[in-house]
């Protein structure tokens, strides 16, 4: 999945992939870094303000 971000790093359906998978591990710090790089590229995601799956997941 890094890869695929390196080569795309505005690719926000890959990062809401990797919210879930960083949320069911117990790696919340991840996760919050997720979402933040997401929300800088889709501001307007209300779904992730408020705490909802990203990208409607």
């Amino acid at each position: 999945m890094d890869m695929g971000l390196e080569a795309n790093p505005n690719q926000t359906d890959l990062r809401a992939y990797m919210v879930l998978a960083y949320v069911k591990t117990g790696k919340d710090e991840l996760a919050i870094k997720q979402i933040e790089e997401i929300l800088k590229v889709r501001p307007e995601d209300v779904n992730l303000l408020f705490g909802g799956s990203p990208g409607g997941l």
